[in-house]
This record gives C-alpha cells, sequence and structure tokens, in this order.
C-alpha cells in the first residue's frame, strides 16, 4: 500500500496562504472537495480553502467564546474545552481525503485550532508536513487594514496570534518557512522545495496561479508602537531561526503573553461578552436562513421587491 502524505498550509490571513495553496494544488495536491470559491477584490484567483474545514474551526472558536479577529490570545485551556468532539476532525477528514495519495488544508484558523486537528491528521496521513507562511507583518497589516478597516496596532496583534501560535504548535513536527516574497519570485523553486522534503515529485508543466502582480499593499509607515514593533522582530527571529535558533522566537511569545497579560480584565470580559452575543445572534440568524419557512418567503419577497421597483 502506497503512502499517504498530508501538507498543511498555515499563517496568518493575507500572508500568502492562498498562493501556496494553488501552487500545491497546481503540482497534484488536493487542496479538498469542498472549495470556497474566488471573491473579486479579496482573493481573485480563489482561497483554496476547504469550506468544511473552515466549518468545523469556526465551530471550535465559537465554542472557546473566541474569534478569527480576536485580538485576545486564544489559550489552550479554553481551546481543550472547545474541542467538537472525539471523532469530528476524523470523520471530516475521512470524508474529504480519504484514498487521496497527497492531499493538503489551507484555513489560517488552523494556526489558533492546530491542537485539535493534528492527532486526526496524523491517523490519515503517513507522513505529514507543515507549512508556514511568512509575511512582513506590515504588509499583511496594509492589507487587512484596506480590507476589513483595522487599526495597524490590531492588524500586529493578529499577526502575533496566528504566526506565534502556528510556530509553537508545529516546532516538533516536519514543518518548513516560506516567506511570500520567495513564493512569488519562484514558485517553480518552492514547489519542488515543498514536494522534495516529502519524498514527492511534484507537476510542474503548467504553472499560472502565482504571479508577481498579487504581491500588493506594501506599507512603509509601520513601528509606530510597542506591538508593531514586537511583530517585527519575530518576524526577523523567524527568518533567522535556522542559523540563530529559537531562542529569540521564545523570548518574542514570552514578550507579547506578557502585553495579553497586562490587558485589562475588565476589557477582556466586555470582549468575551460582545463575542458571545455575536455567536449567539449569528447562530439565530443561520437557523432561520436555511429553515424551510424562509425557504417558502423567499418568492414572496421576491415579488414584493419587484412591485416596490
Amino acid at each position: 500500500m502506497s503512502e499517504t502524505r498530508a501538507t498543511i498550509v498555515l499563517g496568518m490571513h493575507r500572508s500568502g496562504t492562498s498562493a501556496i495553496a494553488g501552487l500545491l494544488s497546481e503540482t497534484g495536491v488536493t487542496m479538498g472537495r469542498r472549495l470556497f470559491t474566488a471573491q473579486r477584490g479579496v482573493n481573485d484567483k480563489g482561497f483554496y480553502e476547504n469550506a468544511a474545514v473552515v466549518k468545523l474551526n469556526e465551530r471550535i472558536l465559537d465554542r472557546a467564546n473566541h474569534a478569527w479577529d480576536q485580538p485576545t490570545i486564544l489559550r489552550e485551556e479554553d481551546l481543550e474545552r472547545s474541542a467538537p468532539g472525539d471523532t469530528a476532525c476524523v470523520d471530516l477528514l475521512t470524508d474529504e481525503y480519504a484514498g487521496i495519495a497527497h492531499w493538503g488544508i489551507k484555513d489560517p484558523r488552523m494556526c489558533l485550532t492546530l491542537p485539535l486537528w493534528r492527532a486526526a491528521i496524523s491517523e490519515l496521513a503517513d507522513e505529514v508536513q507543515y507549512l508556514l507562511c511568512l509575511r512582513s507583518p506590515a504588509e499583511v497589516a496594509a492589507s487587512i487594514c484596506k480590507r476589513d478597516g483595522f487599526s495597524r496596532d490590531k492588524a500586529a496583534y493578529l499577526w502575533l496570534n496566528y504566526t506565534l501560535s502556528a510556530w509553537h504548535y508545529t516546532r516538533q513536527c516536519n514543518r518548513i518557512l516560506v516567506r511570500y516574497e520567495d513564493v512569488l519570485a519562484d514558485p517553480k523553486a518552492i514547489a519542488e522545495k515543498i514536494h522534495r522534503s516529502q519524498g514527492s515529485s511534484p507537476q510542474l508543466e503548467n504553472l499560472k496561479f502565482v504571479d508577481r502582480s498579487l504581491h500588493r499593499n506594501r506599507e512603509s509607515t509601520w513601528n509606530e508602537s510597542s506591538v508593531q514593533h514586537l511583530a517585527d522582530r519575530a518576524y526577523q527571529a523567524l527568518l533567522l531561526e535556522e542559523t540563530e535558533g529559537s531562542s529569540s522566537i521564545d523570548a518574542c511569545i514570552e514578550e507579547y503573553r506578557a502585553i495579553d497579560s497586562a490587558l485589562s480584565e475588565v476589557l477582556k470580559e466586555h470582549l468575551a461578552q460582545v463575542q458571545q452575543s455575536e455567536t449567539h445572534y449569528r447562530t439565530l440568524f443561520e437557523r432561520a436562513y436555511y429553515s424551510w419557512w424562509w425557504k417558502l418567503a423567499l418568492p414572496l419577497k421576491k415579488l414584493e421587491e419587484v412591485f416596490r421597483k
């Protein structure tokens, strides 16, 4: 029986995870049966995110009273309490990837939820490789602030949350760090590096997904606060990990945890209550939206729009 391989793409939103996932798909890696479609102006070429994985990750974050854009650290004990069930992750991966020789997952949320997935991933794949996509936090901030209207400080908090969590959760695993600029400069070389590290041969005949036009939102105004400065130092430490070791990264993690701990407990309580309310009303809306009475009422709503015009 041939070995099965899994490649898990991690990284902060807007860090090039879609570029890597699209490249992997072109080279023979199955990224899932149910992928999100492209979204004009956000990811024109596609996200390559498995919709089922994203849905379960959002469910996990909801149960942990957290959100993808929450700037505080998701504690591991809260994450463990939010586990969706003993077999939920295994069942999903089996349904999506069983019988596939080389499969992959890309969902930035997995940077935060990975401890709940690792055992299931290892159960389904003989060999697992993690790719941590790195992009300058200043550029990530420029992109995500333009898309979502966040402040640079919030973007820096999120970059630290995602990137340092992903690095910490994969430090004992087969892991490759991939720079966004390197992917754009030479996607073929990156594809060969990824596949070679797993002993597989990529399909390189028709690589079209990655192009330099993807490199937008370059940011020069940065490093104006302590959290932005810390994100920059963490980024440089990650780039130098192979030559200088992990002590600088560990120091950044401890400093970031100290910043998070220093946040007002009242503020954290308020954020938790806001998130709880948001989850509650979003759940009510989704139940209503998919209910039979909503579907029956939809033609009447369309008819009403016609008469109003």
